[in-house]
């Protein structure tokens, strides 16, 4: 184990992961060991709480799967805190929409400019604007592999500000066969616009400037009275920097991306087909850190 956080600490108090790559396998599935592994926690006192990419109600049917009643959960990249409940609607803790004016924006640059579908997702629904034949085959590939289905798939920007009391997006997420480049060339674009630019998998992400999963745990922490200190956190890809660089002890999966794996305080012997995350909290607890 790459360990560079080699100090002794009081108990963590609050262990969080990232979902896709961490603590789901490559099918997309909650392990036996990681299933139980929220559970123990909670009988140890120590809070689990999910931090995510994925729309609030596409992780719903994970929660149901758990075996814990509740737990409290960061998605749509930090863009929305909320309380999941097992078999019952989440409650929404606090959110961060992205301005009408900053989406037409961000819309306009991919469908027009870089030519990309894209998916605007609202707290509540979500709209996937498809231009192409080969945009909509992106789209189902998309849907295939992060378990998402769009609710509404237009033709057109015109068409998706056309719908009737448009929602604000929490996240705009554009699909791209080459993510780095595409990010990069929206960062540039969109260079001092107040919107942070994601590069993932398959597809690049926006959201409001200040919003990612460590400013929202931030928010949680001190709900629950936890620093930041005591938290432990596991992620794999890029959307996961900020919190695994600003928690007590940050672990990269071993399948994390190098980058990741550069600002994690250790890298983690397992990847997620491993039960790593499992694993390694398991360590933690026998060595009295959990």
């Amino acid at each position: 184990m790459d360990c560079r956080l080699a100090r002794l600490t009081p108990p963590y108090r609050l262990v969080v992961v990232d979902m896709d790559g961490t603590y789901l396998n490559s099918a997309g599935q909650i392990s036996e060991r990681n299933y139980k592994l929220a559970s123990t926690l909670q009988q140890r006192g120590v809070h689990f709480v999910i931090a995510t990419g994925r729309p609030s109600a596409v992780l719903q049917p994970l929660i149901n799967e758990m075996g814990v009643a509740s737990l409290p959960t960061v998605t749509f990249n930090g863009a929305c805190l909320q309380h999941a409940r097992a078999n019952l609607p989440s409650t929404p803790l606090w959110y961060d929409a992205i301005e009408a004016a900053k989406a037409r924006e961000v819309v306009a640059l991919c469908t027009e400019q870089l030519g990309l579908g894209i998916s605007y997702s609202t707290r509540a629904t979500s709209y996937f604007v498809a231009s192409t034949p080969e945009q909509r085959e992106k789209l189902s590939t998309y849907e295939r592999l992060e378990k998402v289905a769009q609710d509404h798939v237009l033709g057109s920007a015109a068409e998706l500000f056309a719908v009737d009391s448009l929602p604000l997006a929490l996240k705009i997420v554009a699909l791209t066969p080459t993510p780095d480049a595409h990010a990069a060339d929206a960062r540039a674009a969109l260079s001092g616009r107040g919107i942070h630019v994601i590069s993932a998998e398959m597809h690049i992400e926006f959201v409001n400037e200040h919003v990612n999963k460590a400013a929202a745990l931030r928010r949680l922490c001190d709900v629950l009275g936890v620093p930041l200190a005591g938290v432990v956190a596991f992620g794999d890809a890029m959307n996961d920097l900020e919190m695994l660089s600003s928690v007590g002890l940050g672990v990269a999966m071993k399948n994390a991306r190098e980058a990741v794996k550069a600002v994690a305080a250790e890298t983690c012997d397992f990847t997620n087909d491993e039960d790593g995350v499992a694993r390694r909290c398991e360590e933690l607890i026998t060595q009295g850190l959990l």
